[in-house]
């Protein structure tokens, strides 16, 4: 009796924590600037976001002369989990700037559990992604560009634990290899997630991106039309809102603001996602 009782305590609390791990897996993809999540898709089901992100500023630093960007982004996100342990994503766009517009660059993952912390418990669930990025269409070098202009491979370590039903935490250390000139980049982040009811879910995440080289604006080398060569580092933080209707329907929305960083615009970003899941 004391036995059955056990296991459906146990059954009980992995339900729960499951269902706690499918509501964060479904705010981490409407996060407008994450790529990945420690937790992944259950297996055979696909979820499909679309996201659009506005962004402006008024200066990058540095720059002696004041230069008021803005952009548009429309993205769509697939993700699909393959197995217990396997999931893909994908990440394509199009976006307008105030002199530019084109295709974006288009991303494509896979991820591997490493750990499980429902089956190894005094071990955060644990995740290696990585991934190919593939230059998108549109003209480089100017400050209203809406990209980097270049091929690139990544790789990623990402760690989670849900702490009560109601919260858990994240976090990501990775590496970005890219052509045409641009600077490879170290990133890393860590957000805090909670979950209020089973329906409403808010996350605050600090990202951090540090470019391994590069131009600096005003030095040796640059020109004002080698933007997308500039050593450019950004620490951002990003707040998200998002609200489930249903298991397969749900709206984020998202603000964000650059907190600091070196040759960098110094944007404000706010988006809007609408997901579904199959």
């Amino acid at each position: 009796m004391k036995h059955q009782l056990l296991n459906n305590v146990v059954k009980n609390k992995l339900v729960k924590n499951k269902l706690v791990i499918a509501t964060i897996t479904g705010l981490l993809s409407q996060g407008c600037l994450a790529e990945g999540s420690p937790w992944l898709a259950q297996p055979g089901l696909t979820s499909i976001s679309l996201t659009q992100v506005y962004q402006s500023s008024d200066e990058i630093k540095k720059l002696p002369v004041k230069v008021k960007l803005s952009q548009n982004t429309s993205w769509l996100s697939i993700n699909h989990g393959l197995s217990d342990d396997l999931a893909i994503d994908f990440k394509t766009g199009y976006a307008e700037s105030r002199e530019e517009s084109g295709l974006t660059d288009t991303s494509l993952g896979l991820s591997w559990r490493l750990a499980d912390e429902f089956i190894e418990d005094s071990l955060p669930t644990t995740t290696l992604r990585a991934g190919i990025i593939i230059d998108g269409d549109y003209d480089t070098g100017s400050p209203h560009a809406i990209g980097d202009g270049a091929n690139g491979v990544e790789v990623s370590l990402l760690a989670g634990k849900v702490l009560q039903s109601w919260m858990a935490v994240s976090a990501e250390l990775g590496y970005r290899k890219r052509t045409s000139g641009v600077p490879d980049d170290i990133f890393y982040s860590a957000g805090i997630h909670f979950l209020p009811t089973d329906s409403l879910s808010t996350s605050l995440s600090y990202r951090y991106t540090d470019a391994r080289d590069g131009l600096s604006v005003g030095g040796p080398g640059f020109d004002g039309t080698n933007f997308n060569r500039l050593e450019e580092d950004v620490e951002l933080l990003d707040f998200n809102i998002s609200y489930s209707f249903n298991p397969a329907l749900s709206l984020g929305l998202n603000a964000a603001r650059v907190a600091d960083g070196k040759n960098t615009a110094n944007n404000e970003v706010f988006a809007a996602t609408l997901g579904y899941s199959f």
